[in-house]
C-alpha cells in the first residue's frame, strides 16, 4: 500500500451515491476512515416537474460539501442513449452503427466496451449543475460488478439488473461477454434533452465516462479453474416466438411492470439469438439482481417458459456505487 494511500485511509471521506427518477430522488451517504463506516443514512427527494433538483435538495447537497472535504458525490445514469457490446476497437461502434464521436465510452479489461450518448451525459451535468458531481456510474459498470463476484455457471448466463424504473441485461458464458442491453422503464420524455440540446452552454469534457478506468473499478478474483464448454449446446435454437401474449390472457402475468420486465427479458433474447452481429450460445441461466423486487410470476416465467435456471439476490445499488467510489478514491 503507497503511503498517499495510508494517509487517506485515516482522513474521513463520505460518499455520497444518488439514483435520480421523475418522481423520486434516492441518496445514500456513508461516512467511511479508515476502512470503517461511521455512519450512514438514506434520504429522499422529490424533484421538480422537469426532473430537475429543488432548491431542498441543492441545499441538502451544499451543506453535504461543506460537512466534510473529502466528499464525494456518484451518479447512476439513467438514459437510454446507452449500452454494452464485446469489443473495445473503434470500427466495432460502426457495427452496431453508432457514432463514436457522439458517445463516451470505456473499455472494460480490454474485452466488451460501454458506451453512453453526450447529451445524455451533459442532461445529467446539467441537472446537477450547481453541485460539483464526481462520478458518473453506468448500470453496466454496477451489474459487471456483482457478476464479479458469482462463480461462473458452464453454459451462458443473462444477469438482468432491476433498478425498478430500468432493467439492465448482460449475457455471458464464462468469463466472456456476449451480450448488454438497457431498457427505460419509466419512458422518460425527451424533451428535456431536446432542451438541453438547444443549449449552446453545456461543456462537452468536464466529466467524462473515460474518467473511470474500469481495471482499476473492481478488485481481482482468483482465477477459476478452466471449465469445458458444452460445445453441443451452443447450436441449438430456440424457439422462434417466446410469445407470452397467451400467458397475459391466462393470468399469470397480471401486472403491467411485471409483463414489462417479461417482455424486456424476452426481447433481449430474441436478438442475442437472432442478431449475427452476437456470438450466440444457448442461455441456461438466469441471475437477477433486484434493487426492486421482481413478482415472483416473472420468475416463474423464466423457470416454466424460457426453462432457465432462475437465481433471485437482493441488492442494495447506492451501497454499492459508494463502494465503488470509495474503491476508486483509495485506489
Amino acid at each position: 500500500m503507497s503511503l498517499s494511500k495510508k494517509i487517506k485511509r485515516f482522513i474521513t471521506h463520505q460518499f455520497i451515491a444518488v439514483i435520480l427518477h421523475k418522481e423520486e430522488c434516492h441518496i445514500r451517504i456513508d461516512l467511511k476512515k479508515n476502512g470503517k463506516t461511521l455512519k450512514e443514512n438514506e434520504v429522499t427527494f422529490v424533484p421538480d416537474k422537469d426532473m430537475n433538483l429543488t432548491s431542498d435538495m441543492e441545499e441538502f447537497f451544499k451543506n453535504a460539501l461543506k460537512q466534510y472535504k473529502h466528499t464525494y458525490i456518484g451518479v447512476l445514469l439513467p438514459s437510454a442513449a446507452q449500452g454494452a457490446f464485446k469489443g473495445c476497437e473503434s470500427e466495432r461502434f460502426s457495427t452496431f452503427n453508432i457514432d463514436i464521436n457522439n458517445v463516451k465510452r470505456i473499455c472494460i479489461e480490454g474485452l466488451w466496451s460501454v458506451y453512453a450518448s453526450n447529451i445524455e451525459i451533459n442532461w445529467i451535468k446539467n441537472i446537477f449543475k450547481n453541485v460539483d458531481i464526481d462520478f458518473i456510474y453506468s448500470p453496466f459498470v454496477i451489474l459487471y460488478s456483482y457478476i464479479k463476484e458469482e462463480k461462473k455457471e458452464k453454459g451462458a448466463t443473462i444477469y438482468i439488473l432491476n433498478e425498478g424504473k430500468s432493467l439492465t441485461i448482460i449475457i455471458m458464458k464464462g468469463e466472456k461477454f456476449l451480450y448488454g442491453a438497457f431498457f427505460d422503464l419509466e419512458n422518460r420524455k425527451e424533451d428535456v434533452l431536446e432542451e438541453l440540446e438547444k443549449e449552446g452552454d453545456v461543456e462537452e469534457d468536464s466529466i467524462i465516462l473515460d474518467d473511470l478506468e474500469a481495471d482499476n473499478m473492481f478488485k481481482e478474483l482468483e482465477d477459476l479453474d478452466e471449465i469445458a464448454d458444452f460445445e453441443d449446446l451452443d447450436n441449438i435454437t430456440p424457439p422462434d416466438d417466446l410469445d407470452i401474449e397467451e400467458m397475459l390472457g391466462g393470468g399469470l402475468i397480471e401486472s403491467e411492470y411485471a409483463k414489462t420486465i417479461v417482455d424486456n427479458i424476452k426481447s433481449s433474447m430474441k436478438d442475442f439469438y437472432d442478431n449475427p452481429l452476437y456470438e450466440s450460445s444457448f442461455v441456461e441461466f438466469a441471475k437477477i439482481y433486484e434493487y426492486e423486487s421482481v413478482d415472483y410470476k416473472v420468475v416463474d416465467y423464466l423457470e416454466n417458459e424460457l426453462l432457465l435456471d432462475v437465481e433471485v439476490k437482493k441488492v442494495d445499488i447506492l451501497k454499492r456505487m459508494n463502494e465503488l467510489s470509495e474503491e476508486e478514491i483509495l485506489k
